[in-house]
């Protein structure tokens, strides 16, 4: 890994706020570096003995996150939550059926896994972003209509 810079730091930390982030723990072969903050408890893996590239935050969804449907057949639209180069967990047509809960992509950040999970039981009607693509806060990813 390339010497940590305070801009690297930087952006550690905005992630951590963006994404409620408490703890997170960063380490290589030439260093080791934790950082928390003060904000509600969340659940979180830091794969202190694997390779950085198998971190993972798994975070459990705040009240207001939890989707309710308001109608039969309604389109749900999934949006980046971060900044970072999207990634499939499987390859994604439109048409494909997925369950709630199912892990759909990820988007890395620095090395670290920001997993993007359907709310609803549906059928995948739209894909926005391409595999390996760059993606921004708030971007449309996918479209899932609800079954």
């Amino acid at each position: 890994m390339k010497n940590l810079q305070i801009d690297d730091v930087e952006r550690l930390l905005l992630a951590m706020e963006e994404n409620n982030i408490q703890k997170l723990v960063v380490k290589d072969d030439d260093f080791k570096i934790k950082l928390k903050r003060d904000c509600p408890k969340i659940n979180y893996i830091a794969a202190e003995e694997s390779p950085i590239s198998q971190n993972i935050i798994k975070e459990e969804p705040a009240k207001s996150d939890t989707y309710h449907l308001q109608n039969p057949n309604e389109e749900v639209a999934l949006h980046a939550s971060v900044v970072g180069t999207y990634h499939e967990t499987q390859k994604l047509t439109v048409g494909d059926q997925v369950k709630a809960g199912q892990k759909l992509a990820y988007i890395d950040i620095l090395k670290i896994k920001k997993e993007i999970i359907s709310p609803v039981n549906g059928i995948i009607s739209q894909i926005h972003v391409e595999e390996n693509s760059g993606v921004e806060y708030g971007e449309l990813l996918l479209n899932i209509i609800a079954v």
